[in-house]
Parts: C-alpha cells; sequence; structure tokens
C-alpha cells in the first residue's frame, strides 16, 4: 500500500487527474429513495424550449420528460442538472384519481375531456407527448396502487387534494350500486344526441363505462342514457359519467308490469289485425311492449321508459279474447292465470286457433273439451288433456275375437307386434284381460274410434306404442 502511495507521488501529474475524474464522477451521482421519483431539471443547454412548451423531450433546458426510478444515478452533473425527489402517488383502495395534463395538443371542438393515449397510467410523459396527449382534463384515470408520474406535466387529484382542486373527495371514491338498486347514467362527453331521442342509445365495448375512449369510438353520445348499471363496483371517471342510483321497479304479485318506452328501435306495431287497444311493440322498440313484467325486481330506466301496473286478472282476459275468438261454456273456470304465465309470451294466430277450437269441439272422440284449450296452446300435443274416447267393450271384443281366430293354429300371436317379433312372446296368445284397444291410425293423426280403426295390442306393445 505504501509502494503505491509513493507511486502516486512520484507521478502526480498523473494522480492529479484521475482523482479529478472520480471526484467528478461522483459528483453527478444521484439517488432516488424507492418511495421517491426523481423529476429532472436541467439548468441550461444548446437548445431551448419552444414557446408554449413546458416539457423537453431532446435535450432542452428545462422540467424532462424521462423521470429518474428509484436507485443510482450517474452523468447528473450538479452545475447543470437539479434533481428533485417527490413522493409516488398513491391511490388507496376503493378510489381512483384524476388526471389533468399540463400541456399537450388542444382537445378539439365539441369535447371536453382529453382522450386517452398508452402511456403507462401517464407514468410514460415522453409517449403521453408523442402520441399525440391532449392538455386538460383526461378521460383516463389510475385506480388503486402506486404510481411514479411527473408531476411537471400532469396535476393528480387524489381524495387528499381534492378540495384544493374544487371537488368533492367523495366523487373520487369508486361508484357502488347497491343489489336492489339500478344505476342511471349521465355522461358529459360524446356526440349531441339525436333531436327526436331523449336519451343516448346504447353502445358496446365500453366495459359499463369504465372505458370512456372506448364509449366515444364507438359513437357514444352526450346526455342520458339508455343503458344502466346493474349491481357492483364501477370505476367510473365523475368528469365523465354520473351515476344516479335508484331502486329497481318492483312488480307485486298479483300484477304485471305493461312497459312504455320512450326510446328504443322504431316502432313496428307487432299487435295484428285482431288487438283492438292500440299498438303493441317487441321488446327493446319504441312504444308499447307486447311482453309484460312479471312480478319481481327489474333494473328499468324510469327516466326514458313508464311502467303501468296492471292487474294480473285484466292481462288474462285481455289474452285470452286475442287468442280465441268465440266464448264457449267450457271456458268458465279454467285455470286461465296459469295458462297465462305459461303461454302469453309465445305467438299464435287466432284465426287458427278458433277455427281448431271449432273442429275438436265437434270430434265426437274428444271427451273433454275443457282440455281443448290447454291442448291447442302447448302446441296440440298432449292428447290426454282431451280424454280422447277410447273403444267400448263390445267393439274391443269383436277385434280380439276376430284376431285370435286368424292366428288359431298359426303358431302366431294374436298380439301383431309381439307376431313379427322375435321373443318368447311371437307365439304367446294373449288373454282379452291382457290386451288393450288401440287406434291403427293414432287419433291424432286423424284416425277415428271406430270398428274398423280398432286393433288389439298386449298391454307391454300398446303403452310403448303411444302416438305414433
Amino acid at each position: 500500500m505504501k509502494t503505491i502511495f509513493l507511486l502516486a507521488l512520484d507521478h502526480w501529474y498523473l494522480t492529479l487527474p484521475v482523482l479529478g475524474i472520480i471526484a467528478l464522477y461522483f459528483i453527478s451521482c444521484v439517488y432516488i429513495p424507492e418511495s421517491k421519483v426523481g423529476i429532472v431539471i436541467k439548468r441550461f443547454a444548446f437548445k431551448n424550449l419552444q414557446p408554449g412548451e413546458i416539457i423537453a423531450l431532446n435535450g432542452e433546458a428545462g422540467y424532462q420528460a424521462d423521470t429518474l426510478a428509484p436507485g443510482l444515478h450517474f452523468g447528473f452533473w450538479i452545475v447543470q442538472y437539479h434533481i428533485e425527489k417527490v413522493p409516488m402517488i398513491r391511490v388507496p383502495q376503493g378510489e381512483l384519481a384524476l388526471i389533468v395534463a399540463k400541456t399537450g395538443a388542444a382537445i378539439p371542438p365539441g369535447r371536453i375531456l382529453a382522450r386517452t393515449v398508452d402511456c403507462d397510467h401517464f407514468q410514460d410523459a415522453r409517449a403521453f407527448l408523442t402520441h399525440g396527449g391532449e392538455k386538460g382534463r383526461q378521460l383516463g384515470v389510475i385506480t388503486a396502487g402506486s404510481y411514479r408520474i411527473n408531476p411537471a406535466l400532469f396535476t393528480v387529484i387524489t381524495s387528499e387534494n381534492a378540495h384544493q382542486n374544487g371537488l368533492d373527495p367523495r366523487l373520487l371514491r369508486i361508484q357502488h350500486v347497491d343489489p336492489d338498486l339500478v344505476g342511471i347514467v349521465t355522461t358529459q362527453d360524446g356526440k349531441p344526441i339525436d333531436q327526436t331521442e331523449i336519451a343516448g342509445p346504447v353502445v358496446h365495448g365500453h366495459d359499463n363505462f369504465q372505458n370512456p375512449q372506448a364509449f366515444l369510438n364507438a359513437g357514444g353520445s352526450r346526455g342520458l342514457q339508455e343503458q344502466v348499471l346493474l349491481s357492483g363496483q364501477w370505476n367510473i371517471n365523475p368528469w365523465f359519467a354520473q351515476i344516479e342510483a335508484v331502486p329497481m321497479f318492483e312488480i307485486p304479485i298479483g300484477h304485471v308490469g305493461v312497459v312504455i318506452s320512450f326510446v328504443g328501435k322504431a316502432h313496428l306495431d307487432i299487435s295484428g289485425p285482431d288487438f283492438k287497444h292500440g299498438d303493441l311493440v317487441d321488446v327493446g322498440h319504441k312504444g308499447v311492449w307486447g311482453t309484460p313484467l312479471l312480478p319481481g325486481k327489474h333494473p328499468i330506466n324510469t327516466r326514458i321508459m313508464r311502467v303501468e301496473l296492471v292487474p294480473t286478472t285484466n292481462s288474462v282476459i285481455d289474452w285470452v279474447s286475442t287468442m280465441f275468438k268465440d266464448v264457449l261454456p267450457e271456458m268458465k273456470g279454467l285455470e286461465w292465470g296459469r295458462l297465462y304465465e305459461e303461454h302469453h309470451g309465445k305467438s299464435y294466430d287466432p284465426n287458427k286457433m278458433s277455427e281448431e277450437v271449432k273442429q275438436l269441439a265437434a270430434d265426437d272422440s274428444v271427451t273433454s273439451r275443457k282440455g281443448i284449450f290447454e291442448f291447442l296452446l302447448g302446441g296440440s300435443v298432449d292428447t290426454k288433456l282431451l280424454e280422447v274416447r277410447v273403444f267400448d267393450k263390445k267393439v274391443a271384443r269383436t277385434a280380439y275375437d276376430k284376431q285370435t281366430q286368424a292366428v288359431t293354429g298359426k303358431d302366431k300371436s294374436n298380439c301383431p307386434l309381439c307376431a313379427v317379433g322375435h321373443g318368447s312372446n311371437k307365439a304367446r296368445i294373449y288373454k282379452f284381460d291382457e290386451m288393450d284397444a288401440d287406434h291403427v291410425t293414432a287419433w291424432s293423426k286423424g284416425g277415428d274410434s271406430s270398428a274398423k280403426n280398432c286393433e288389439m295390442l298386449c298391454i307391454t306393445h300398446n303403452r310403448a306404442k303411444g302416438n305414433r
């Protein structure tokens, strides 16, 4: 060690410059703590910022776009640079923060908020400026977390400094809509609503107003919105949209809700010529909806719709009178309320329904005329509702004797279906009470209950056959 020291003294003309360089190197060193961000101010340079510019992108004197992350940084000479160590921005859980850019491109006419650009949640000032970021209040927000944001370019408004920036801190809480409520939305930015409408139409792809730039790109309108927010938590920029939480519309038991919508697709009447109480439209169209709301809670936007409570009895009477033109005695006492709940949303041809009622009522094979109406409403499938007349015992005995005599001595079963099979019953002669009388051509397919259309089948095959 002593030898090195003596050598340095002997060659002082080399030692002094080296020590000077090392000293200058460490004088240019800057340390940024973990919880801070370094803001670089260049005291002088060969170039100055253009008039109106406040952030340097190309080495000009003044505030630099690029910040210093935690750690050691070299080359920032104290003569030329001043480094401000400022706290990171912290947004608490359940809150968001708003951003105001101090410089950037001008916001286009007709808009009030600056568009969103890709800049790593405002942590990359250079990207913000070079990608066309706009000066003023931003559409984008930052949510819970920690951020290294350059305060020379951005003012960040959190709940801590909201009052200083003229805002109520409560506006920076995440919007919360309770399960029994619905959020009615009014946006502050977007294209004007059409003069013939009272609310902006639904646009898609903006994640329930949490992505305002997507809302604008999709052609969203400024003002009251058709779309509502359901229960949940929503990160919504209060400069962009205001949320009013109101109770869901409740339809009590014993009533239905007739919706009158003042917005929606073009009015297109679906009621048909037999409906005499005005026009009806499909759900989502402007006008009186043909499908009512059933008992329960519904997320209805009461700013653009009106719901009239109608006792179920009235609705059932209107529906029945539309479905069936003729009033028959057999209609009395039927469970019309249940039938309404099960079938009122389906589409029927009233003229066809009335004609089929007449045909079934005139059919001697139909012993339960009360079942005609439910049978038709259910798609003419469940023939049990009609209690179709079965063959009397005399006809059945005649058919049994005829079939049994025809196979006597031929080693064949008197059940036609067993006879053509390969099972153990292929040659079995069944007793009369082991067989059922069946329609050769099913009644539902036009077959009658005459002796000519009767055949005897073993009970197993008759039950398996059904209406096939």
